[in-house]
């Protein structure tokens, strides 16, 4: 779902807080408004593993720590440890390469370029999948301090339990198709599995004439 977004979305509409933003297929439209396209925002294949630190994390953003055309290397270096204080990132420095960090480490490496582009609206794709307890906590913190600060998160999980502990809404889609949305306090682990599996119920009533055994 989040990978396809911009897809599904083409030249659509949506309202984030009380600005719209509009949604195109193309991914230097969706860079414009701060919006990750095409890869979901924590995915590692996004990240540049050969190369460092520094170049993962202002990437995104390069106008930010550029003056004139030209990368100021201050202004990354200064950037590099804003981030990497924040997320609690386990790096030497700026220059270490990125494939040398752990799994955990790279996901925060990926992190911080889209908290410095400063999004408005975060598309997340199993966000925490293969990284360590540490690196997991870390990352739902700055994800409620990303609510906390009115901006828009999209994440989708196969995992209920952090579902239930991040979300404020939990939209579940049975084959394809939307069958509920729950807001926090609604939901517990069985009716979120009930409504996942509503749609492979219906075919099995079709199926058996209206019954199910």
């Amino acid at each position: 779902m989040a990978t396809a977004s911009c897809d599904l979305w083409q030249n659509e509409q949506r309202r984030i807080s009380s600005d719209p933003v509009r949604f195109f297929n193309q991914p230097p439209y969706c860079l414009q408004l701060a919006v990750p396209c095409n890869r979901a925002a924590l995915l590692r294949p996004g990240s540049l593993l050969t190369q460092p630190v520094s170049t993962n994390v202002t990437l995104a953003n390069l106008r930010a720590v550029s003056r004139r055309g030209w990368l100021d290397e201050s202004k990354q270096a200064s950037v590099v440890r804003q981030l990497s204080e924040r997320l609690r990132l386990r790096a030497r420095n700026g220059e270490q390469i990125v494939s040398e960090l752990s799994g955990g480490n790279q996901q925060k490496v990926l992190f911080g370029r889209w908290l410095h582009k400063d999004c408005q609206l975060l598309l997340l794709d199993e966000p925490t999948r293969g990284i360590d307890v540490g690196a997991r906590a870390d990352i739902h913190a700055e994800l409620h301090a990303l609510a906390a600060a009115q901006k828009a998160i999209l994440m989708v999980s196969s995992d209920l339990r952090e579902l239930m502990e991040v979300c404020d809404r939990i939209a579940v889609l049975s084959t394809g198709t939307l069958t509920q949305v729950f807001t926090r306090g609604e939901w517990s682990e069985a009716a979120l599995l009930s409504a996942a599996f509503a749609a492979y119920d219906e075919r099995r009533r079709a199926a058996r004439g209206g019954s199910v055994a």
